[in-house]
């Protein structure tokens, strides 16, 4: 496990190398949610790190912003009213 940049909690990293791309998997240990880049194995560690938490910084802001979303209109949140 390793702390990753810009990221308040702990995340754990996975890296793993299918053919012509590097598979990188970010889950936030907190909530459970990850996601998932690929990208060159030409692209250091680092940049691919840096892509991954980047990516579930967003995912997580998304999810904060629905949720307060759904509790400001009394909707659940995530999907369509109609």
């Amino acid at each position: 496990m390793k702390r990753a940049p810009n990221h308040a909690g702990e995340v754990l990293l996975e890296f793993h190398q299918v053919g012509d791309y590097v598979r990188v998997s970010a889950i936030d240990t907190a909530t459970n949610v990850e996601v998932t880049v690929v990208g060159s194995p030409k692209v250091t560690q680092d940049d691919l790190t840096r892509l991954a938490v980047r990516k579930l910084n967003y995912v997580l802001d998304r999810k904060r912003r629905d949720k307060k979303a759904g509790d400001d209109n009394g909707s659940p949140g995530g999907g369509i009213l109609a």
